[in-house]
């Protein structure tokens, strides 16, 4: 017969009783303190600034890229290191140029005042950056307070973001200013619109007209803020329109466009090809949408120069289908504050689809800079969720869940800002996902650095991992096989071939005239000229190299004249004025042979073939 000893099933039962007795008390005293710490706000304040303060701190010691930031800061630091020029910033595009496709100055106006406080060392650039981050996050945190989310939620949400691996490269990229400021002066504006709405006071309106300008001018997608504006006014606050209140601020608003669309126009005259502007790269550019959605909730992979990855857009669909349905059904419920969230993302996320590089699809068809705006609409989604699904469901997930995953979203962001810490570091990690443009750009650095054996492997690879189809890494390979290996045929294939990619790919032209001239085909190097010629005639290379062809055809009075031109266009081409000497010493005018000489060592003082021209030309004279 089976025997129960009940002694031990009620010794088991006892301690079963006495562990939740213990457990419990942890569990309810676990709730008590995030209950309490749920109203600090002034510790929530220290944590905003603190965890993305010691996050992306390093990014202080960081360099320049040899991209735009070099493009824009360093290349004109004559007009951006002196705070009188700071008027110029609302003349010039964001490239620091009279004409532009893209109009920045508030941009501009902080490299200004950052190269005002420290010159030209990137560690002032990036500190405003990092500053400029902050502040956005604080400004998150009370927009949603007063959207009425619960400040626990507020605070978990705006931690996610303030970290969040995906916005890497808009606090640690110095040319990602124009997004952080757009997403500052983007939320100050909503939240001065709710104040506005509340209380009606001067001030609130003042504040919604001056956020709306400078956020304008720091990013050209700022002129749909006052649409977000209005379906929040329409459907989460659930309003009708007073004109009274709401005309004073329209006209303001239609102002300040008006004022910001004239200095605009007068910088941004042209208007790029439809393959460049249009919507059939807005129809190139939809995996952009599924995309950032997957990398929202699962941030890897990322890249300093990202191309579209089928498994992402594949996951970010699948997402998407969920979201809509999602939203469906809060639209049925009248759960407006959602909704707004969703459509924010979208209305911020869309715009720039409309724009793409040319070969983009070997460059960099989307940046991760341009989400931090869109991503803000998306945490919004995320506090609803948290505040009307997850709290409800399970306390404990609600506390832990967000509090993990900012853990592991400040360890990630910690590692991705090294991709921007110097040129060499953000090519490479582009290239190790595959990007031909990244691994050409790499290259070029090893060129210039004369590391001409990486810089050929990195060409070659270039070709390979654009499927022998992109143009640069083909010219680049031609520049090491002609001046370093001296093997002209391959150079001249190279060439070749990057002209059949581009046809507009002017410097080709002029590298496969060189070419042929060492080749002896004349006729070809005329004809490369004529094509040259035809795309810019007013490129000093193209005279130069002409006036090469025509030395070596023996016909110098040609080759002078080319020279010439050369110097026209270009007074400060040394090499133009030693070509010249030479064809002069030619042609026996030494006396301005000596002159041409003279100029060349002035413009460079360690040309060796000028005093050889020069040692030549006295010889010439007897002396």
């Amino acid at each position: 017969m089976l025997t129960i000893d009940m002694s031990k099933k009620k010794k088991t039962s006892s301690t079963i009783i006495e562990k939740e007795s213990v457990a419990a008390p942890k569990a309810i005293q676990t709730n008590a303190f995030m209950e309490r710490f749920a109203t600090q706000t002034i510790w929530h304040w220290a944590l905003l600034v603190l965890v993305p303060f010691f996050v992306y701190i390093k990014i202080s010691g960081f360099q320049f890229i040899e991209f735009d930031d070099v493009s824009i800061i360093r290349n004109n630091f004559q007009m951006i290191g002196n705070i009188k020029n700071i008027a110029w910033a609302f003349k010039t595009d964001a490239f620091i140029s009279l004409h532009g496709d893209f109009y920045r100055p508030m941009q501009t106006v902080i490299f200004m005042l950052d190269a005002f406080i420290g010159g030209e060392k990137p560690l002032y650039y990036h500190l405003s950056a990092l500053l400029i981050h902050i502040l956005t996050v604080l400004s998150l945190y009370n927009l949603l307070k007063a959207l009425g989310i619960r400040n626990l939620t507020a605070l978990l949400v705006s931690l996610i973001f303030s970290v969040h691996p995906l916005l890497s490269a808009a606090v640690s990229w110095v040319p990602a200013m124009g997004d952080l400021l757009l997403g500052l002066f983007g939320i100050q504006l909503f939240l001065s619109f709710i104040r506005y709405r509340q209380h009606f006071r001067i001030i609130d309106l003042i504040l919604c007209a001056l956020f709306f300008l400078l956020a304008l001018f720091s990013k050209e997608t700022a002129v749909l803020l006052p649409l977000l504006l209005l379906f929040y006014y329409w459907y989460v606050a659930g309003e009708k329109i007073n004109i009274k209140r709401v005309l004073p601020l329209s006209i303001l608003w239609i102002a300040f466009f008006v004022f910001y669309y004239i200095l605009r126009s007068k910088v941004v005259t042209g208007h790029p090809p439809d393959f460049i502007l249009g919507f059939a790269p807005f129809q190139n550019n939809l995996p952009t949408i599924p995309i950032i959605i997957a990398k929202f909730l699962i941030p890897v992979n990322l890249s300093t120069m990202p191309l579209f990855e089928p498994i992402f857009t594949t996951i970010g669909c699948l997402l998407l289908i969920i979201f809509s349905i999602l939203l469906i059904t809060y639209i049925k419920k009248k759960e407006w504050l959602p909704v707004m969230g969703f459509v924010w993302f979208l209305m911020f996320i869309i715009p720039p689809m409309f724009f793409k590089l040319f070969f983009s699809k070997f460059l960099v068809e989307y940046y991760e800079h341009r989400m931090y705006l869109p991503l803000a609409g998306l945490i919004v989604f995320l506090a609803w969720f948290f505040d009307n699904y997850l709290y409800k469901k399970s306390i404990q997930i609600y506390y832990w869940l967000p509090v993990g995953v900012i853990a592991l979203f400040s360890f990630m962001a910690l590692i991705r800002s090294d991709d921007f810490k110097s040129s060499i570091s953000f090519f490479t990690n582009a290239t190790n996902r595959g990007n031909p443009g990244a691994c050409n750009k790499r290259g070029e650095l090893y060129y210039n650095d004369r590391d001409f054996t990486n810089a050929l492997s990195d060409f070659e690879k270039a070709i390979e991992l654009s499927d022998n189809e992109y143009p640069p890494a083909f010219f680049n390979h031609g520049r090491i096989k002609a001046e370093r290996e001296k093997d002209h045929t391959t150079a001249e294939r190279d060439f070749t071939n990057t002209i059949l990619l581009d046809s507009s790919f002017i410097d080709a032209y002029i590298s496969r005239a060189g070419e042929r001239i060492f080749l002896q085909n004349f006729p070809g190097a005329f004809q490369d000229i004529d094509k040259a010629k035809h795309i810019d005639s007013s490129n000093s290379k193209v005279y130069e190299t002409l006036g090469k062809i025509y030395v070596n055809s023996s016909d110098f009075n040609k080759a002078e004249q080319a020279f010439t031109r050369t110097i026209n266009l270009d007074s400060g081409n040394a090499e133009a004025f030693n070509d010249r000497a030479y064809v002069r010493y030619r042609k026996q005018d030494f006396n301005n042979a000596l002159v041409d000489c003279n100029h060349a060592l002035a413009l460079f003082p360690q040309f060796l073939n000028a005093y050889y021209n020069k040692g030549m030309i006295y010889m010439e004279l007897k002396k």
